[in-house]
């Protein structure tokens, strides 16, 4: 996953004509590090899939524009618009079979 220092990054992501990836972490936050994890091994199995993460403290605003109350927090867009919201108790699982499903149904189509 790459890194987004900024919220202009954001909007030039979220509205890229694919499916956007952005995983909202922190370092006060235990299980942002072991699903950051599991997700950056994982999403190699979407190769068109565009993964960033963005870190709590250098990017407030960011958090804000996107109603962000606590971490981790995945959203998946696609085409810039949200299609999926996973929040503080993310099961992973579930996680990766609703990214599989919206990337079959947007790849295979």
């Amino acid at each position: 996953m790459k890194n987004l220092a900024n919220l202009n990054e954001i909007k030039t992501a979220v509205t890229s004509p694919t499916i956007t990836l952005l995983y909202f972490y922190g370092d006060n936050c235990g299980v942002c590090t072991v699903i950051k994890d599991i997700l950056e091994k994982e999403l190699n199995k979407f190769p068109k899939l565009n993964a960033y993460k963005i870190y709590a403290e250098d990017n407030m605003e960011a958090f804000t524009s996107h109603n962000i109350f606590t971490l981790p927090v995945v959203l998946v867009y696609i085409n810039g618009t949200e299609y999926l919201r996973e929040a503080r108790n993310i099961s992973t699982r579930d996680l990766l079979a609703s990214i599989d499903r919206l990337y079959n149904l947007y790849y295979e189509n």
